[in-house]
């Protein structure tokens, strides 16, 4: 692997590939979530990207054999993948700081839904997907589905 996805944050990526990067963590999350494992620490530095922008999830979660507060993990998952997305989206310092509070929780949704004027990345679907992710009601299969993702031609996942 050629570094972690804090290590391309702040380069300016195309919509091709923050779109590619979303696709993917996902695609993961939803193949964990179906084998009933929650990563419970999705961030920029636990995430490893390539030069061809293929990602590897690193510090996975563990199995847990209650499901008492599985869906709840899982949401957390989904959380942490809008607060991701939204800095490669909005190229913004303060919509990511997990690195200090590791507090999804303290993140103003609100100024990420409404984004920036300057924001070329933050269109439509974009807002949508943040929007879903952030209702927590889809799972990341369904998510997978989103339209956000028809403007790159996404490998078909076994989910």
């Amino acid at each position: 692997m050629d570094g972690r996805l804090s290590d391309i944050v702040e380069e300016r990526l195309t919509h091709f590939v923050v779109a590619k990067i979303t696709h993917q963590v996902l695609a993961a999350v939803a193949m964990m979530h179906q084998n009933g494992i929650a990563h419970g620490d999705l961030t920029l530095n636990t995430i490893y990207v390539n030069t061809d922008a293929e990602l590897r999830l690193s510090s996975y979660g563990k199995s847990d054999d209650s499901s008492e507060h599985l869906n709840e993990r899982y949401r957390d998952d989904l959380l942490s993948i809008s607060a991701i997305v939204s800095r490669f989206l909005m190229n913004e310092e303060e919509m990511f700081k997990f690195s200090k509070s590791r507090n999804h929780k303290d993140i103003d949704w609100r100024v990420v839904l409404q984004g920036r004027s300057d924001s070329g990345l933050l269109d439509f679907n974009a807002r949508s997907l943040l929007f879903e992710l952030l209702k927590g009601r889809q799972t990341a299969c369904d998510l997978l589905r989103h339209p956000y993702f028809k403007s790159f031609r996404a490998p078909q996942h076994q989910t």
